[in-house]
């Protein structure tokens, strides 16, 4: 049972930082950067997430 928990855990870890780097790419976005720049240290899925949120 205690790996079941430490994995649940870990998920809701991985969840969050997946929400904090699509705010990253959302802040770069909003200062300009090319999505050239961008895509070197994020995903392309990671991009289009943000750009559909900023379009919301």
């Amino acid at each position: 049972m205690c790996d079941v928990a430490e994995r649940l855990k870990n998920i809701g870890r991985q969840e969050g930082r997946s929400e904090e780097r699509i705010k990253a790419v959302k802040f770069a976005i909003s200062l300009g950067a090319s999505e050239e720049k961008i895509l070197k240290q994020y995903s392309k899925e990671e991009y289009e997430k943000a750009l559909a949120l900023m379009k919301a």
